[in-house]
């Protein structure tokens, strides 16, 4: 079974849990944790219950998710992507505009290098959906 964290949980967060949840256990992936800033896991518990919802990175990465998808924004995957593929923990960056930036681009290339992970990119929201169930 494929254990999937979620950074963010929002409407992508909510569209991703709706999706997953409705593929069912054959679809060999559960959703171990999702960050939300800090304050905002009340509301976050309101919007995805059922989802372990944690504020802090190490708390979300002591819920071992084997890949990561990103679900938030821009500066989310400036703040947690480098640091998760540095871990070992492949990502699904949804908000690939974040990758125009060349020095984060950069950095997150070499976090992938160094924690011998991935930097997954998908095609679109659905190819997004289809990449986590896969």
């Amino acid at each position: 079974m494929t254990a999937i964290g979620l950074i963010g949980c929002g409407g992508m967060a909510q569209d991703v849990v709706a999706a997953l949840r409705s593929a069912g256990a054959e679809s060999g992936v559960r959703i171990v944790a999702a960050l939300a800033r800090p304050g905002r896991s009340e509301a976050a518990r309101a919007k995805l219950p059922g989802i372990d919802i944690v504020e802090a990175l190490d708390d979300f990465i002591a819920r071992k998710p084997n890949i990561v998808a990103e679900v938030a924004s821009q500066a989310a995957v400036a703040e947690h992507v480098g640091l998760l593929l540095a871990r070992g923990i492949d990502c699904l960056v949804i908000s690939i505009g974040a990758l125009a930036d060349a020095a984060l681009l950069a950095k997150l290339k070499s976090a992938a290098r160094a924690g011998k992970s991935r930097i997954v990119l998908p095609a679109g929201a659905i190819g997004g959906i289809d990449a986590l169930a896969a």
